[in-house]
């Protein structure tokens, strides 16, 4: 399945929460990025690499897999991506 055909109902749904007043972000890898900014809704890239099966991606897929505490799985992907998003610790 092709990466845009994920984001765009995503950004469907976006759209819809910005025009009820909502801020929004949409946190994309990084080759979709103006895909999201021209349907008018800010965008984050995140995954460097991740369209080609790059590191991101693969440590991502060996720690779903892992053995660990649900909330501590939440907060270590919570973290990073809050970080990165601007969002206030």
């Amino acid at each position: 399945m092709e990466l845009a055909a994920t984001v765009e109902p995503c950004a469907t749904v976006g759209l819809e929460l910005l025009r009820r007043g909502h801020e929004v972000r949409m946190a994309v890898p990084p080759n979709l990025v103006g895909f999201v900014e021209s349907a008018g809704l800010a965008a984050v890239g995140l995954w460097n690499g991740f369209a080609g099966g790059g590191d991101a991606a693969a440590d991502f897929v060996h720690r779903v897999f892992e053995l660990q505490n649900p909330i501590n799985f939440v907060r270590a992907g919570r973290d990073p991506l809050r970080r990165r998003l601007g969002a206030d610790g």
